[in-house]
C-alpha cells in the first residue's frame, strides 16, 4: 500500500481562542482530506521562533513541501527574526504550498505572489511600467498607477497602491543616499540611476497584487512596514538577480471577477477583425 506524502502544521498559540487539541484535530482532518498525512504540528507563542525555525529547515529537506495553518494570521511576522524565517520559507515558493482552514483564504496563504518570470494565467495584468530613482520618479509612478487603476474601475485602490509603490521607491532612494555620502553629486545621480524598478499591477479573483522588481539585490531586507497596512506583503530574490517586493491588497467580493471580465472584453475589442 502506497503511503501518503507528509504535510506539516503550524500554530501560533495566542491566535487560538479555544482548544488547541481541537485545532490540531482540524488540521489532521484537513490533511487527510487533501491526501496527506499530518506528520507534526509545530507550536510557537507570540514572538517565539523556535518551532518556526525547525519547520523551515524541515520543509527545506522534504520532497513534498506542504503546510497547513488555521489562518494566514499564523504566518504573520511579529519580530525581525520571525520575519526573516518567513522570508526564508517564502523563498522556497512555489515548491511550498500553504493551506488555511478558513474557506475564504484557501491555498497559497504563504505567498500569493507569482514568480516574476512566469505570471499565472489566473491573473490579469493591468499594466507595468519602469522607473529609475530620480526626483521625478514619484510623480511619474503616481500618474501610471492612477491611470491603470482608473481604467480598470479600481480608483478606490489608487491611494493604497501609491503608498506601496512610494514606500519601495523611498527605500531605494534612501539606500542610494546612504552609499553616496561624500560623493560628488553627479556621481551620486549616476549611482542612483543604476537601480531600475519595474512596477506590475495584477488582478486575481480576490486581490490586487502590486509587484516591484528592482535591479538592486536586497531580498534579505525587511519589507517596509507601511505595506502591511494595505495587504499581505512579501519579498524574495527575483530570477536572474535583483529583488521582488509585493503587496497583495484584498478586493471586495466580486470585484476581481468584474475587473477580469471587463479586461477580457476590452482585449477582445482590440483584436483586429
Amino acid at each position: 500500500m502506497k503511503s501518503r506524502p507528509l504535510m506539516f502544521g503550524y500554530v501560533r498559540e495566542e491566535q487560538i481562542p479555544g482548544s488547541l487539541d481541537e485545532v490540531e484535530l482540524q488540521l489532521r482532518t484537513f490533511a487527510v482530506s487533501e491526501g496527506y498525512c499530518l506528520s507534526a504540528v509545530y507550536h510557537d507563542a507570540g514572538a517565539l521562533t523556535g518551532a518556526l525555525w525547525v519547520l523551515v529547515h524541515e520543509l527545506e529537506r522534504m520532497e513534498y513541501r506542504r503546510l497547513v495553518v488555521p489562518s494566514r494570521a499564523h504566518l504573520a511576522p511579529v519580530t525581525a527574526p520571525r520575519a526573516a524565517l518567513l522570508r526564508k520559507l517564502a523563498a522556497l515558493s512555489p515548491s511550498v504550498h500553504a493551506w488555511s482552514l478558513l474557506p475564504r483564504e484557501g491555498v497559497s496563504v504563504l505567498t500569493r505572489s507569482t514568480p516574476p518570470e512566469a505570471l499565472s494565467a489566473s491573473a490579469v495584468t493591468l499594466g507595468s511600467f519602469r522607473l529609475r530613482v530620480s526626483e521625478s520618479a514619484w510623480s511619474t509612478a503616481r500618474l501610471h498607477v492612477h491611470e491603470r487603476l482608473t481604467r480598470a474601475g479600481l480608483r478606490e485602490l489608487v491611494e493604497a497602491c501609491e503608498a506601496v509603490v512610494g514606500a519601495v521607491l523611498a527605500e531605494a532612494a534612501e539606500f542610494a543616499r546612504a552609499v553616496q555620502v561624500g560623493v560628488h553629486p553627479i556621481y551620486a545621480q549616476i549611482e542612483a540611476s543604476l537601480n531600475e524598478l519595474e512596477v506590475r499591477l495584477l488582478v486575481w479573483p480576490a486581490m490586487l497584487e502590486v509587484q516591484v522588481v528592482e535591479t538592486r539585490s536586497h531580498a534579505s531586507d525587511l519589507v517596509p512596514t507601511v505595506l502591511g497596512r494595505y495587504g499581505e506583503p512579501g519579498r524574495k530574490s527575483a530570477l536572474g538577480g535583483g529583488t521582488l517586493t509585493w503587496c497583495a491588497i484584498p478586493l471586495p467580493g466580486g470585484w476581481g471577477e468584474m475587473v477580469r471580465t471587463t479586461h477580457a472584453y476590452r482585449a477582445a475589442l482590440d483584436v483586429p477583425g
